[in-house]
């Protein structure tokens, strides 16, 4: 009696670790799943990004260039009269 016992204590601990077992790699199936699935999105938007740039005519991305220069140039001026304007207070002072 006691070695039946033993015996379905054993097979059941064996089914409870085949579980187990079992559930550690569905687990890591799901997450490499899941991985792939968002590696081939991001690079689907990437592909799309780089798509739509190539598709813009040159004139819009040149004028996007442009006011990027613009807004530079003007950043430029505003600090160069910046330091104009902390001259004059210390020249006054």
């Amino acid at each position: 009696m006691s070695t039946i016992i033993k015996q379905q204590n054993a097979e059941g601990k064996q089914n409870e670790e085949q579980n187990e077992h079992q559930s550690l790699q569905r687990t890591e199936q799901n997450e490499e799943q899941q991985n792939r699935e968002t590696l081939d999105s991001q690079y689907a938007n990437l592909e799309a990004i780089a798509n739509r740039k190539a598709s813009l005519p040159e004139a819009e991305n040149t004028q996007i260039y442009g006011e990027k220069r613009n807004h530079d140039k003007f950043m430029y001026a505003i600090s160069l009269t910046e330091k104009a304007v902390l001259e004059m207070l210390n020249l006054s002072s």
